[in-house]
Parts: C-alpha cells; structure tokens; sequence
C-alpha cells in the first residue's frame, strides 16, 4: 500500500513534520505551501526552542550540529518595569537555543530539499473532500484537486483553512499591536555593548504598552517591539503605512520607559521600522464526543492547533512539540522488512492513533493560548495595584532562582 501524506503548510513545523515522517518511514510526503516563494511575506523574528520544548524534536531529527551553527545560547533573559532599569527577574543563562525564524525555516527547507522531499510552493488549500474509502481531496485557489491521500497534516497556520472548515471558530484579536523596529550596530555601537543588550532578551512592562528587545547574535542586530493596547485596525487608520509617522510615534511612546529603549527606539532609522503587528490567537480547541478535534484522516498542527499570542514564547515549541508527539505515535504502526520500511494502516487504526495524538495536543496547547493571554494582559495592565504585585512576584521568583542556583 502506498500511504500518501500531504502536510499543509511550509513553515517550519510543517516542514519539520515532513522530515519527522520520513525518519519512521513514511516515504510518500508532499508538503503544499501557499506562498510562491519565501520573499512573499515577512518570516517573523525569532524564538527560543527550549529542552524541554522544541529542541528535542531537532536532536531527533540529527539536526542538532547543524542547527546550532543558525542559533546561539542567549546570555541572559530580563524582565523589567518601565520606569526602571534595574531587572525585576534576571535569569543569567535562557535554558535553550535562540534563533531567527526566517534561518530557520531557510534551514528547514534546505534539508527537506536535500533529502529530496516534494514542497510545491504557490499551492493555496482552501479545503477539504473526505471520499468515500475515507482518503482525502485536497482543494486548491486556482490550482486542480489532488485526491486519494491517506493522511492530511493541516500546518497552515492561524488563517487555517483546514481548522476553518471543520471547527469554524473565529480568529480573535487579542487587543495588542506592536510596533516594530530593527537596530543595526552602524547606528548606534554602543547600545550593543550595553550589559542588557549584549546576546541578551528583555521584556519591559509599561502602562498599556510593552518593549520586548532581543539581540540576534547571529545576525549581530537588535529587534525590538512596543506593543500598545488599542482597537483592532487603530494604529493604521492613524498612521497608515508612513515610517517616519510611526518613529515619531514610537520615540513619544518609549518616553515611559527607562532611558536604554527611549535610546533604542530613536537611534533606529525609520527605514529600519518593520511592521505593524497584530496579535491574534484562537480559543483553545475543545475535544469532540470522540475525542479528537481533527476530521477522519485530518489532523492539525502548529499554529494550526494552538495559535496564540507570543507572551509565553511557546508557540514555536509547541509546533515542534506536536510533531515529536505524531512522531511518536505514527512509529509503531511502520513495519520495517530489510531496512524496508511499509505503511500499511487502516483508517480505523489511523483515526485512534491521531486521537491519541489529539488528546495531547489539546491539553498542552490550550493550557499555553490561556498562559499567554494571561501574560500579555498583565505586562500591559494599567491597574496600579495589579503592576506591584507583578512585579513582586518577579522579584520573589528572582530571588528563587538564585537562591536554587
């Protein structure tokens, strides 16, 4: 039986779903992404996959060599008020591997290119037929149907078409949107020797807004943000897409926190600002009867699951925390005859399986959209009380930590 795998998505959960596949067996993969090429759209910015999150589904995949030649191990984590630049939490080494998300899907799709695993770019999914042997159709925008897939990987992100057709649940703005900036040395070295700088990541709790700052080490350029809470589209309707109105902006903004990021924000040329971003997640997806919230040989992953806002840094090991699991599930039902590998798997068996895989999801992806909700409304809160005794309890888990250590 020749068991076909269609991943949606070519980001870099799906793409390192494909390679999971791959590893146990599944040797019919094709990976469908909607954009024509990686310039179409920015690639976000950068994460941290953790031990005990993302990076052991590098390990596994034997990428790790590799992966650290892309990332680093940032210095430090901070955690701030506004108004003063003594950190309220300071954890002197992340526990993980920093890494720009645009190398990192770059990377991805070098190696799935290189083990010779089909990604057809320009292929926008825009749906989904169950037939009747319980394979799959897939529809595409302007593209013919593919048929008969025994498998459908839905990894297409928060706008997920998939996850629209069979949960239908509204995307929601979170109320959140940022500014957003690139520092390069030539602008101002000496920010970059800064001892809060210098491969180091920072959150800034202000009044209604937030500063996050991250120096990517490999690039040696620092990103930052400022994220205000405002009425979804509000920022635009203001300032359009003019740069040189959003550093105006941003610099009368910054003037609430301490002077290192009112120096971060004006030393940037409006040339170097990015993007607007609006934040948005989903609610935390509910089991059905069955216990699954995926569709017959339909399943989702990734932001596809759990989108949500990024507070907790848990999105991108989340992702790869759901591809080691269906990793792990899928394994046992390869049969290997001669370093042969044979997929053979009824329907029946399949759909348990990605119950199991399901079950797993929806409970530590959910957990994580609430945490992350949580964590962005108390680092923008504009309640005095609730302020002091956020930032109590990061001195007192400071405190902890060096104590433990």
């Amino acid at each position: 039986m020749n068991f076909r795998t269609a991943i949606v998505g070519g980001g870099p959960a799906g793409l390192a779903a494909s390679l999971a596949l791959k590893r146990i067996g599944f040797t019919n993969v094709v990976i469908y992404e909607r954009e024509r090429d990686m310039s179409a759209r920015g690639q976000g910015y950068s994460l941290s996959l953790k031990p005990d999150g993302g990076l052991p589904l590098i390990e596994e995949l034997g990428l790790l060599k590799e992966f650290e030649s892309i990332s680093y191990v940032p210095k430090a984590f901070r955690a701030f008020d506004a108004s003063n630049s003594n950190p309220l939490l300071e954890i002197k080494s992340e526990n993980g591997r920093r890494v720009e998300r645009g190398r990192l899907r770059k990377f991805l799709i070098d190696v799935v290119n290189r083990e010779e695993i089909p990604l057809l770019w320009d292929h926008h999914c825009i749906g989904f037929e169950t037939q009747l042997d319980g394979r799959v159709t897939l529809k595409f925008r302007e593209k013919p149907d593919v048929p008969d897939w025994n498998m459908v990987i839905a990894s297409d992100g928060l706008h997920s078409a998939i996850r629209e057709q069979i949960i239908g649940d509204p995307i929601l703005y979170s109320g959140f949107t940022g500014f957003t900036g690139l520092l390069k040395r030539q602008d101002n070295p000496e920010i970059f020797d800064h001892p809060h700088v210098t491969e180091a990541i920072a959150l800034i709790g202000g009044r209604n807004m937030t500063c996050f700052f991250n120096h990517q080490a490999v690039s040696d350029d620092i990103f930052w943000s400022i994220t205000n809470i405002v009425p979804k589209g509000a920022i635009y309707e203001e300032f359009g897409t003019d740069r040189e109105k959003w550093k105006n902006e941003v610099e009368a903004q910054s003037k609430q926190f301490f002077p290192l990021i009112q120096e971060l924000v004006k030393s940037t040329p409006h040339e170097q600002f990015q993007e607007l971003l609006e934040f948005h997640d989903r609610d935390p997806l509910q089991l059905n009867a069955s216990g699954r919230f995926g569709l017959g040989a339909v399943t989702l992953l990734g932001d596809g699951a759990h989108a949500m806002v990024p507070f907790k840094g848990a999105g991108g090991n989340n992702a790869f925390m759901d591809v080691l699991q269906l990793m792990n599930v899928l394994k046992p039902l390869v049969n290997w005859k001669d370093e042969t590998p044979s997929v053979e798997i009824s329907p029946e068996i399949l759909e348990k399986t990605l119950q199991v895989y399901e079950s797993e999801v929806a409970k530590r992806g959910g957990a994580d959209v609430l945490e992350s909700r949580e964590n962005g409304r108390r680092f923008h809160s504009d309640n005095s009380v609730e302020i002091f005794f956020r930032n109590r309890i990061l001195q007192v888990v400071n405190l902890w930590a060096k104590f433990s250590s």
